[in-house]
């Protein structure tokens, strides 16, 4: 969905087959996702090329989607985040001065 909505000069407009059929919300809850927030349009601010919408909530769905763990856009890609395996850690043991630094 971030790479449609964000192709320069294309349709931001979403396929009705990515959406929930919820006529009970005003903006449009994404299919398999696991939150959506309904907003209504609050404020709308000029900024350069872009504009910055502010929303005022008036509602929050959770979907049925299980929770898959973050995700994030990196070096030209998304990718998922992992858990950090245990490690073992090892004591510090060199001694301070009061200022922070190693005697």
């Amino acid at each position: 969905m971030a790479e449609h909505c964000s192709r320069p000069g294309g349709s931001k407009v979403l396929p009705p087959e990515w959406l929930i059929d919820a006529p009970q919300w005003t903006a449009p809850a994404v299919a398999g996702s696991l939150a959506f927030v309904d907003c209504e349009t609050y404020r709308h601010f000029p900024a350069g090329t872009h504009h910055v919408i502010v929303g005022r909530v008036r509602g929050v769905g959770l979907g049925p989607a299980p929770d898959p763990g973050p995700l994030v856009h990196y070096q030209r890609g998304y990718q998922a985040l992992h858990p950090l395996q245990e490690t073992t850690r090892m004591p510090f043991t060199a001694p301070l001065t009061t200022n922070g630094s190693v005697r």
